[in-house]
């Protein structure tokens, strides 16, 4: 009796594995490109959200040097995809069908904030603060080049720099979000962050590394 359960147990088990082997998944293929120029863009925070389970999936994205963002092994089903982009509105895409065994290729145009249109919640007109800090990898420590540090629906906003710093200079005092993102990271996000008139505020980033599940 007891042998007959450790072999029904066995089989189970087979038979899980050999379903989570032929789970049935796609690849997306994303090139983002700027409505304008058509230049592609390279650095995109992209996002999926399940329709079926109502939940955003995380799956690691590789990046080519021609813009080519390439999402593998996405599970079938029907999903919201979300860019974002520094210095771009962000843009959803609704119900893209992912086939199995198939790349579903999209070329996607993002648009430039137009700083005439995108003016921060200022308390007083004509005085200015600055925003420098440092982002670093949280686990190992190293600093992270190339983040996007920005104020969220503005301008302004950088990268850093080899060493991981960064300087935001000249913005209009006020209540801004502070967002910081950077691809295969956890993105940062800091609310009511204000900027003080003729002062430079010290903010320093650790980054977490996003978790696929």
């Amino acid at each position: 009796m007891q042998v007959m359960k450790i072999s029904l147990k066995i089989i189970m088990i087979w038979l899980l594995l050999v379903g989570l082997c032929h789970a049935k998944t796609g690849d997306l293929s994303i090139v983002a490109m700027d409505h304008a120029s058509r230049d592609t863009l390279q650095r995109v925070n992209i996002s999926l959200l399940n329709k079926a389970r109502g939940s955003h999936e995380d799956f690691e994205i590789c990046t080519h040097k021609k813009g080519v963002h390439l999402i593998r092994q996405v599970p079938v089903g029907t999903y919201d995809l979300t860019l974002e982009s520094y210095r771009y509105a962000s843009r959803t895409i609704e119900s893209v069908q992912v086939v199995s065994d198939s790349t579903i290729y999209l070329e996607i145009d993002l648009s430039r904030i137009s700083p005439l249109t995108t003016r921060p919640i200022t308390d007083n007109f004509g005085n200015v603060g600055s925003i420098q800090g440092k982002v670093i990898n949280q686990f190992t420590g190293d600093p992270l080049p190339n983040t996007n540090i920005y104020l969220k629906a503005t301008r302004y906003g950088v990268g850093t720099d080899q060493g991981g710093k960064f300087l935001i200079a000249e913005v209009p005092t006020g209540i801004y979000t502070l967002v910081a993102k950077y691809i295969g990271f956890e993105s940062v996000r800091i609310d009511s962050f204000q900027v003080f008139p003729d002062s430079t505020r010290q903010v320093d980033f650790e980054m977490k590394f996003r978790v696929l599940e």
